[in-house]
């Protein structure tokens, strides 16, 4: 079930962001450190998980905004891949993933001291693939 969620969906993930940072969660239990790749560029995260057996899983997003490749970072735990984003600028990402429809970057004035985080759950393409099928869904 968990391949065809995988395949239908993409790679289960979510994400949250600070002013400074973007931190993206993508689900992968029991993958060894071994078996993900991770690379960041200007405006790109690349993932790709080796599984024994299958065709490798890739997530491979072009970001909402621009990130510093030298300062980012990821961890693989028992059920997740964590991934740091260190943003270019300090701005408010309204999704993780680029958009034409992009609404305007709005600059995020956090008080000396405190942070504030926005969390965001996505399943990327499901809302166009909903509007695709409407005719399915409401007959």
């Amino acid at each position: 079930m968990d391949r065809l969620r995988t395949l239908f969906f993409g790679i289960l993930h979510e994400f949250y962001q600070k002013p400074e940072e973007v931190v993206v969660t993508i689900f992968a239990k029991g993958v060894p450190a071994k078996n993900v790749e991770v690379d960041f560029g200007e405006q790109i995260l690349s993932v790709i998980i080796h599984l024994p057996g299958q065709d490798p899983d890739i997530f491979q997003p072009r970001l909402f905004g621009k990130i510093i490749p030298q300062k980012c970072k990821f961890d693989v735990l028992s059920t997740k891949i964590e991934i740091l984003l260190a943003k270019a600028e300090a701005i408010h990402w309204t999704s993780l993933e680029f958009s034409k429809e992009a609404t305007v970057l709005q600059r995020i004035n956090v008080p000396s001291g405190r942070s504030t985080c926005l969390y965001n759950m996505m399943i990327p393409n499901l809302e166009d693939s909903l509007m695709q099928n409407k005719s399915l869904i409401y007959g």
